[in-house]
């Protein structure tokens, strides 16, 4: 056996030991105490007012004595098994420290054998770095013909590469969230926000830089899928499309009903997504709440000061994706979408543009060719 065999077993008595120790104190207070139990018994067999209750306390007083006496029997036996137990200890210290001794000696001799295979290793090894030294010098002469193809091939990868950057585009998601499908409480009917999912695409199909925008959707959301979708997309744009409640916005929840999402619910799901987020549209009955609100986290926002009837929601949406897509900055892009809704169906909604402090709408440009982002 190792000395760690016999370590352990030393290890593992004296935890006995330790154990037994404390049965035997143990043993001792209950003896202790079951003496002075028959003490107090005693004292009060001399006290009791008939001798009934006398012999009663003298009874008492023989039975605390005899619990006692058993008390320090178990307690005696536990010191002898504390004894052997020690002497166990002592047994397995002496038999580890053995171990060890031959162990160091067996440790010794490997340790020198190892030194006689080391000192030929060097040798070997010397010998080794000679021949080395002369194909090297073989490898060397190759490698700088390898060197002058590598160079030559790189520079044309390079070349090809730029080429390719030119034509590339630098695309952008935007990332529609459509909320409860139902009637709301002052309204007969659901939203036809599939009306407004087609609008959009349709106009960022037709835009001149249509390959350069990626258009996702997410329906019937709850307020569990937002932080999902943000991590699945990682999109530039997001776009909230549903009903709104002045200070808050309005999802499918679990049961199919409108669940409200306040304002502040709406910052912590805003500052929390992993890529930022450039241009939020809340395409909703009242959010120019949400919309002034978000700016505290993003760039842009547009939101709707009063209600704004569905045709005009899927108008003003379609014109500004579209006038994104055609590479407009978002000051113009937003005028262009209030006015085409306006020109078509009405001044519903009065949509409104916020911009967080330090950024100028008139030079904030989502969507643009790639060499134009690269210039940027």
């Amino acid at each position: 056996m190792d000395s760690s065999y016999y370590d352990r077993q030393a290890a593992s008595e004296r935890k006995k030991l330790e154990g037994l120790m404390r049965r035997r104190a143990d043993e001792d207070k209950l003896a202790a105490r079951a003496e002075e139990a028959a003490s107090k018994a005693d004292i009060a067999a001399t006290k009791a007012s008939s001798s009934s209750q006398a012999r009663s306390k003298i009874s008492e007083a023989a039975r605390k004595r005899s619990d006692a006496q058993k008390h320090r029997e178990k307690a005696a036996k536990i010191a002898k098994d504390m004894a052997d137990c020690q002497a166990k200890v002592h047994r397995h210290e002496g038999q580890a420290a053995d171990a060890r001794t031959k162990e160091a000696r067996k440790t010794r001799e490997s340790q020198e054998r190892e030194q006689r295979k080391a000192d030929r290793a060097k040798r070997d090894a010397e010998r080794e770095r000679e021949r080395e030294v002369i194909a090297q010098r073989a490898r060397e002469l190759a490698s700088q013909r390898e060197v002058v193809r590598f160079r030559q091939r790189t520079d044309e990868l390079e070349q090809a590469l730029q080429a390719a950057r030119q034509v590339a585009p630098c695309r952008i998601v935007a990332l529609f969230m459509a909320g409860t499908p139902e009637a709301s409480e002052d309204d007969d009917k659901p939203l036809r926000l599939d009306r407004e999912i087609h609008e959009v695409d349709q106009k960022v199909r037709a835009s001149e830089y249509r390959d350069q925008i990626r258009f996702e959707t997410v329906q019937a959301t709850q307020i569990r899928d937002i932080l999902d979708a943000l991590n699945r997309y990682d999109p530039d744009i997001v776009h909230f499309s549903g009903h709104g409640a002045g200070d808050a916005l309005l999802f499918e929840g679990p049961d199919g009903r409108p669940q409200e999402l306040s304002n502040e619910q709406l910052a912590l799901l805003l500052t929390a997504v992993r890529k930022p987020v450039r241009l939020v549209v809340f395409n909703s009955c009242l959010s120019a709440a949400q919309a002034a609100m978000a700016t505290n986290f993003i760039d842009a926002a547009i939101g709707m000061e009063e209600p704004i009837n569905d045709e005009t929601a899927k108008t003003f949406a379609g014109q500004l994706y579209g006038s994104l897509a055609a590479g407009t900055a978002l000051a113009r892009a937003f005028e262009q979408a209030k006015a085409q809704a306006a020109v078509l169906d009405d001044d519903s909604g009065r949509p409104r543009l916020y911009v967080r402090d330090g950024v100028d709408a008139e030079e904030m440009i989502l969507v643009a060719p790639f060499e134009v982002q690269e210039a940027a």
